[in-house]
C-alpha cells in the first residue's frame, strides 16, 4: 500500500473554511473529500503552532546572556520582552487552537465514517478512474505457493466489486472482485482504491453505480 495516497498535506489547502471544519456533502466521494479537507485543515494548524513556536525560540536564542551562561529577562530590552512574550501567547493560543481542532474534525470524521460503511459495506459499485495521474487503483495478487500478495497494475479505467473494507481515515476503499473478474483472474483478490488526491484534495474516481 502507498502511504503518500492516504496521508493530507496541509500543503494541499490553499483555503480554510471560516469554521476551520468542512461539513459533509450527500453521497460516499463528498464524505471522503470532506474527511482529507478536514485532516489537512487540522495538519495546517499543527504546522502554524509549530512554526510559531520555533521562532519564538529563536528570537530568545539570537538574544546574548550577559552572564555567558544562560538567558535572563534583564538581557532583553522593554521591546523584546513584550515581542517574545505575545508570540509565546500566539504559540500557546495557535496550540490550543489545534487541539480542538483536532477533537471537533475527530467527532466529525467519525461520523462520516461510520455513516459510508454503514451504507457502502458490502454493497456492489463500480469506481471509474477521473484523475488517472494520480493512479488511485492498485491490484492486489496473492499467490498460493508463497502465500504472499503482490501488487499488480489496472490497465482499465474502471473497476467493479463488492465493497469489502472502506476507511475516511485511510483514503481507502477495498474491493472484492466481481465473480466473472474472479473467474477470469482467480489470483486477483482485491483492488485498492484511493478516493482523493491528497495534493489537490479533489476526487480521483467517480462512482458509477
Amino acid at each position: 500500500m502507498d502511504n503518500t495516497k492516504n496521508t493530507a498535506s496541509y500543503n494541499a489547502l490553499e483555503t480554510l473554511p471560516p469554521s476551520g471544519v468542512i461539513s459533509a456533502d450527500s453521497g460516499l466521494i463528498a464524505n471522503f473529500v470532506s474527511a482529507m479537507t478536514n485532516f489537512s485543515t487540522l495538519e495546517a494548524a499543527k504546522h502554524t503552532a509549530k512554526q510559531t513556536a520555533a521562532a519564538t525560540n529563536r528570537s530568545m536564542a539570537s538574544i546574548h546572556a550577559q552572564n555567558n551562561l544562560y538567558l535572563t529577562p534583564d538581557d532583553m530590552t522593554s521591546d523584546q520582552r513584550d515581542h517574545l512574550a505575545q508570540s509565546s501567547f500566539d504559540a500557546n493560543l495557535q496550540h490550543v487552537q489545534s487541539e480542538q481542532l483536532a477533537a471537533k474534525i475527530s467527532a466529525e470524521v467519525a461520523n462520516l465514517d461510520a455513516v459510508s460503511n454503514r451504507e457502502y459495506l458490502g454493497k456492489k459499485v463500480i469506481f471509474q478512474i477521473i484523475d488517472p495521474a494520480f493512479d488511485p487503483i492498485e491490484s492486489y495478487w496473492f499467490d498460493p505457493a508463497t502465500g504472499q500478495y503482490s501488487q499488480g497494475s489496472i490497465t482499465t479505467r474502471q473497476v467493479k466489486g463488492v465493497v469489502h473494507e472502506l476507511s475516511l481515515y485511510k483514503n481507502l476503499i477495498v474491493l472484492k472482485p466481481s465473480l466473472y473478474s474472479r473467474i477470469l483472474f482467480p489470483k486477483r483478490k482485491f483492488y485498492f482504491v484511493y478516493v482523493v488526491n491528497p495534493r489537490t484534495l479533489q476526487p480521483s474516481v467517480r462512482l458509477v453505480a
